[in-house]
């Protein structure tokens, strides 16, 4: 098997900083108890994600693994995520306490990425252009 096959892929990141204040000015968001999800159309044939977490919710260790959880998640959960977004995910204090007292798991997570992105889509299938925040 390829390394290819199991590495995020270039074109699946968002990286410049012009295009993550696009989607922070610009974008809708949803949010649920672990994160906060920012999304905006783009006029590619793939989703972008990036993420964020602020210094204050933990240590350097506890911040890498909360971002590459969310790679991890988006990369093998692609088909649960709208094709044609810029998607920033913002991790929230719940879960840097979750992952620092262990009180929930990887696939709790990976839930929870899974239901942002089934209500990205469900936006997308409304297409209605006024962002109505949503709690979940």
């Amino acid at each position: 098997m390829s390394r290819t096959a199991h590495s995020f892929e270039r074109k699946f990141r968002l990286s410049k900083k012009a295009d993550i204040e696009r989607v922070m000015r610009k974008g809708c968001s949803v949010r649920n108890s672990f994160f906060i999800a920012v999304f905006f159309r783009n006029d590619l044939l793939n989703s972008r994600i990036a993420v964020s977490v602020k210094r204050r919710l933990g240590k350097a260790f506890l911040r890498n693994k909360i971002k590459r959880y969310v790679k991890e998640c988006f990369r093998k959960n692609k088909e649960s995520y709208p094709d044609g977004y810029d998607i920033l995910f913002i991790a929230r204090k719940e879960l840097a306490d979750s992952l620092k007292s262990s009180k929930i798991s990887f696939m709790e997570i990976s839930g929870s990425l899974r239901k942002l992105g089934k209500t990205i889509g469900d936006r997308h299938d409304e297409k209605t252009s006024a962002c109505n925040n949503q709690l979940l």
